[in-house]
């Protein structure tokens, strides 16, 4: 079988995967943040079956930074989204100050591990790390309201801001490649010139896509230009040397602000996240390099992002309070992670050396198996001391586990 139909085949896989899960009822990519993929590319990589060899990762890059850029239309669309307007000024401020705070603390964390283990090796790489760990997967709050039908202040809270808290992130990763070396000698070697170079690119992606569609919206010529966008984005970013989901994400905000179907868009595109998330999750899982301490790495990191959570949770749960009460279990319900971050870090992975690359893909993938084990147990049991979650569930569930 060659490299092109082995990367259909796990095309096929998700989708028939994304197909059945659906049927079930779930909302979440997988078990809940999707660890079951990245588990099965681990296995079935070269440290383990070597059924995806290390030459179809690499014929796979050019497919990580296609469905990187489409991640990143579908994140900046649904930033724009009627209902997220509707959302609280609380809860929009929260959204943002929460990651931000969490990344701040995260950085320090790894700051103070740094100065003690050597780990991260660098500076840059603390950065990235925190920005990476301080986002959180909508995948857990829709998982709790889907299968437990969570309802309230809490759980409305937590899923608007799981829906904004990748935006800072997205951001700080552009501004982090804009530090390092452009590839490209062609353009300008400044700070400035890759962050200019992302804005326009997204600028122009934006309105070539509302200009396609015109005034009345056709299905048809929405999936045109949305997949146009899609390959304008990943072929145009990487000869910048700029990073295709950032890229992506802004044309998605620029679409989503001068375009009336933002909306239309937005739920035309969301059946195709989850096949998308389950194929980068099993070739990121693939790409894991079990190098010398890489899984105490990743389960350490993983440890510090649930500390930076709880706290900048807490913080702005009892500051902001975007339920209108003090919540200072908050964070507490955002220790999921995966999907967008996983997304950014495989990305990533692509345009750095492996000794940087190793250690990143290892520590997310770890922060992804950790909000299957420890996440979601901790929103449920959250969202029932809040009250949430109806006491028949409540009862199904403990009937459930004594059958069990």
């Amino acid at each position: 079988m060659t490299g092109v139909l082995q990367l259909l085949a796990l095309v096929v896989v998700a989708c028939v995967a994304t197909f059945l899960l659906e049927r079930g009822g779930r909302l979440g990519y997988g078990w809940v943040t999707g660890s079951e993929f990245l588990i099965a590319g681990l296995l079935l990589g070269p440290v383990g079956l070597d059924v995806v060899s290390a030459d179809l990762l690499r014929d796979a890059d050019v497919l990580v930074v296609i469905a990187s850029a489409w991640m990143g239309l579908r994140l900046g669309l649904r930033l724009c989204r009627s209902e997220v307007a509707a959302a609280t000024p609380r809860t929009l401020i929260s959204s943002q100050v929460e990651p931000l705070v969490a990344l701040l603390i995260l950085r320090g964390l790894l700051e103070l591990a740094r100065h003690w283990t050597g780990y991260p090796g660098s500076g840059w790489s603390a950065w990235m790390l925190a920005a990476l760990g301080a986002t959180s997967t909508k995948s857990a709050i829709a998982w709790a309201k889907s299968l437990h039908h969570s309802e309230g202040p809490v759980s409305d809270a937590l899923q608007t801001i799981c829906d904004l808290d990748d935006l800072p992130s997205v951001f700080l990763v552009g501004v982090l490649f804009a530090f390092l070396p452009q590839r490209n000698p062609q353009l300008a070697m400044t700070f400035w010139a890759p962050l200019a170079a992302t804005a326009v690119l997204a600028c122009a992606v934006a309105l070539l896509v509302y200009l396609v569609i015109g005034r009345t919206f056709r299905v048809d010529l929405a999936w045109v230009a949305m997949l146009g966008a899609g390959a304008l984005v990943s072929g145009a970013a990487l000869p910048l040397g700029l990073r295709p989901l950032v890229v992506g994400c802004l044309a998605g905000i620029f679409l989503g602000i001068i375009s009336s179907h933002r909306d239309a868009l937005e739920a035309l595109t969301r059946p195709t996240e989850r096949p998308v998330v389950q194929v980068l999750l099993l070739l990121g899982g693939a790409s894991i390099q079990l190098i010398p301490g890489a899984l105490l790495l990743g389960a350490a990191f993983a440890v510090l992002r649930l500390a930076a959570k709880a706290l900048g949770g807490a913080f702005v749960g009892t500051a902001l309070r975007p339920t209108g009460r003090a919540e200072p279990r908050l964070g507490l319900g955002l220790f999921a992670g995966g999907g967008m971050a996983f997304a950014l870090a495989l990305s990533a992975s692509l345009a750095l050396p492996r000794e940087v690359a190793a250690p990143l893909l290892s520590s997310v993938g770890a922060m992804v198996l950790m909000g299957d084990l420890v996440g979601a147990p901790v929103l449920k049991w959250m969202l029932k001391r809040a009250g949430e979650i109806p006491a028949a569930t409540e009862a199904r569930d403990a009937s459930d586990g004594v059958s069990s």
